[in-house]
């Protein structure tokens, strides 16, 4: 995001490497899945529409937990590493307030053609799109100030606690008032089973996405101490074997959820609502495992092999760089340009993977000017 993300590293440049990438990675699984769900014709996948929709849906999810825990990460790594953390809350602070008014106008004006055809009013549309970016603006305002002042373990438990306590509201509470419902959509994500009372577009649960945000700091300031301590290797590793375990308890989880919902153990509707597979409950320890498994090869990538100079390592560099500039310019090219190309909903798979090696390439130099002109970094 638009955060400060200077400090020392074990290279030549003044960023973080490890993260910069990692940040990148997050933005490309955003840009696969806004693509996929913009141009995408499921009919082109013939008899295994089904199947194939559901592992897609499944993968490009990880965007937003990942996005979240990598911002999570660099904050982390700052408390560790920056002396004058007020200074960088400022920031945070003024990123977040530039998210909530900037980013989601710049945003809405990307979809407002895509999704509503100009059949609202442009200021309804407005106020009734919720991105996670103004989420992320919220956290950086209201929860970075406080969460960042906590004890390292501390965060880490009131972190899973959030997560819990958000799925607990997420499944009870429900309003018939739309400003009420408005609010625990916000807080508790929206309920995607019954589409007539969504008042929102999409699940960014402020608390669960704290909870993740708390999360990714606990291991951005591992990350910071293990650089401090030149013991980046024996981190990698641990990141690597933490995998294991979190993969196993979504196995088990989602376990448990298929269970009820067959009637295998049994009818329970609050257990299979409770343990339902969304990405900030059941499936967050797997995502998690993902990140923490990307987030282990990138360190040994970027700062044990000191390989970064591929292509790979700098389009997801630049990407990271200018990752807010990135996820505002992905929407007007995968979203509003293939509007304008009347090709929305209409291409094959293969056609769908084209347009994201396009999109890239486009954003890719988009990304170089803005870093040079702009940013100037």
């Amino acid at each position: 995001m638009s955060t400060p993300t200077s400090g020392p590293n074990a290279g030549k440049s003044k960023r973080i490497n490890a993260i910069d990438i990692l940040r990148g990675v997050m933005m490309c699984v955003i840009i696969g899945g806004h693509s996929l769900s913009a141009t995408l014709d499921h009919e082109s996948l013939g008899e295994h529409k089904g199947i194939i929709g559901f592992l897609l849906h499944l993968f490009f999810q990880f965007g937003t937990p990942g996005f979240i825990l990598v911002s999570g990460t660099l904050l982390g790594y700052f408390s560790v590493m920056r002396p004058n953390m007020d200074a960088i809350l400022l920031k945070y602070r003024d990123s977040g307030f530039k998210m909530l008014l900037t980013t989601h106008a710049l945003v809405a004006m990307a979809q407002y053609y895509p999704l509503d055809g100009g059949k609202t009013h442009f200021g309804e549309f407005f106020l009734t799109r919720f991105y996670i970016t103004d989420t992320i603006g919220l956290m950086f305002i209201l929860v970075a100030p406080w969460m960042i002042r906590l004890r390292i373990y501390q965060r880490l438990w009131l972190g899973v606690v959030a997560l819990i306590v958000c799925q607990l509201g997420y499944i009870s509470l429900n309003f018939s008032d739309p400003y009420w419902q408005a609010v625990k959509e916000m807080l508790f994500g929206l309920d995607t089973s019954k589409p007539d009372n969504n008042v929102l577009t999409d699940t960014y649960a402020i608390i669960a996405l704290s909870g993740m945000l708390m999360i990714g700091s606990f291991f951005g300031e591992r990350y910071a101490q293990a650089v401090k301590n030149g013991s980046l290797a024996a981190y990698a590793r641990a990141l690597v074997i933490i995998c294991v375990p979190l993969m196993a308890l979504s196995t088990v989880l989602l376990g448990i959820w298929g269970g009820f919902k067959t009637g295998i153990l049994g009818e329970s509707d609050f257990m299979r609502d409770l343990l339902y597979a969304n990405r900030a409950f059941s499936l967050f320890p797997a995502y998690l495992a993902m990140y923490l498994g990307t987030f282990a090869f990138w360190i040994w990538r970027s700062h044990l092999r000191q390989a970064d100079n591929a292509v790979v390592d700098r389009v997801l560099t630049i990407f990271g760089k200018t990752s807010l500039f990135t996820y505002v310019m992905q929407y007007y090219v995968v979203t509003t340009l293939p509007y304008v190309l009347g090709i929305q909903k209409k291409l094959p798979f293969w056609g769908v993977w084209v347009l994201i090696g396009i999109s890239v390439a486009i954003l890719y130099q988009a990304g170089i000017i803005w870093n040079k002109v702009v940013t100037k970094k």
